[in-house]
């Protein structure tokens, strides 16, 4: 378990890291043919632009992804390193910190991915993909619902008290 999850972790790290990287570099390929006056925000209901403003504003969605990759690595970092401080055994302690880890490739990989996704559309000037939308806000829902109840079942299972 712990090899395959080692294996997964630098997957969804690989493909974030490339889909951040590709979205940049396509963006900054096709900068001369970004209009100076460029759509930049979509209005969530209709995927369709709603704000227009200079094409340096295009590269918000890479300087989100550059943060939120910032965050994640920090975050995943502390996760590694700091005791948990719940009530629960070495075992209990482990596989919280690798499921935590687990959750948080699901949460980058969704955020990741719609702001790659965000760029290429201001990149092409057109509309954003609403199967994008629904799979990045998807992968929101079930990461932060598995870590709250991946969370609850570790601490009862793998508790140090015995639980009625």
């Amino acid at each position: 378990m712990k090899a395959l999850f080692k294996w997964g972790h630098k997957g969804v790290n690989a493909a974030v890291m490339g889909m951040f990287v590709l979205s940049m570099i396509y963006m900054f390929v096709k900068w001369n043919d970004i209009p100076d006056w460029a759509g930049v925000h979509f209005d969530l209901s209709t995927r369709e632009f709603d704000v227009y403003a200079s094409k340096w504003f295009c590269l918000y969605p890479h300087i989100v992804n550059a943060i939120v990759l910032a965050v994640f690595g920090i975050v995943g970092r502390l996760i590694t390193t700091v005791k948990v401080g719940m009530k629960i055994n070495a075992i209990g302690e482990e596989k919280l910190k690798t499921f935590f880890n687990m959750t948080m490739d699901v949460l980058k990989l969704s955020i990741v991915g719609y702001f790659s996704h965000w760029s290429w559309c201001v990149t092409r000037q057109e509309r954003f993909s609403e199967i994008v939308m629904e799979l990045s806000s998807y992968g929101l829902c079930v990461g932060f619902v598995l870590m709250i109840m991946g969370t609850i079942i570790i601490r009862v299972v793998y508790s140090n008290k015995k639980v009625i």
